[in-house]
């Protein structure tokens, strides 16, 4: 029965992070017009509560909702690659967890738990920028055979030429 209830418990803290991760992003970004992301504050206190993995469901599932409601509720496009920015929501779980995991380490008085968050931070936001990368290397890809390939024939049509890899 204990296991049961734990996992109930896990799993409303995790909806609650959910619901926290929406509520900052309409706050932050959708009313105050602050140029923060701010949709991992759930994302993190769930990390610091129950872990790694509820951490990781929490950040994988907000990208899969938060890429539903823009396509679906704000009338946009529904672009599948943009799951791939999950991995940036990913990267900010592994750097909380990796220091969040021992914590005694927010327990001391003074600066030290200070310095832990602000170290938590600077990590997670270059690891999050890597990602954010890697996450953009499909579209920048494609988008730049289809420039390069499109350009190359407007300037052969331009100068009166046929292509000569098409055959």
């Amino acid at each position: 029965m204990a296991i049961k209830s734990k996992l109930l418990r896990i799993t409303i803290l995790c909806l609650a992070a959910e619901v926290l991760n929406f509520a900052c992003v309409l706050l932050f970004r959708d009313l105050l017009h602050v140029p923060l992301f701010a949709d991992t504050v759930g994302t993190v206190a769930i990390t610091f509560l129950a872990g790694l993995i509820p951490g990781l469901v929490v950040a994988v599932l907000f990208n899969i909702l938060r890429t539903l409601q823009l396509a679906l509720v704000s009338g946009g496009d529904l672009y599948p690659w943009d799951m791939l920015y999950a991995l940036c929501r990913l990267a900010i779980v592994f750097c909380t967890w990796a220091f969040a995991k021992k914590k005694e380490n927010f327990q001391i008085r003074g600066i030290v738990p200070i310095l832990y968050l602000v170290l938590i931070a600077l990590l997670s936001a270059f690891s999050s920028s890597i990602s954010c990368i890697i996450a953009r290397i499909p579209m920048s890809v494609l988008d730049r055979l289809v420039c390069t390939f499109a350009g190359f024939e407007i300037y052969l049509l331009v100068n009166g030429k046929r292509s000569n890899y098409l055959g």
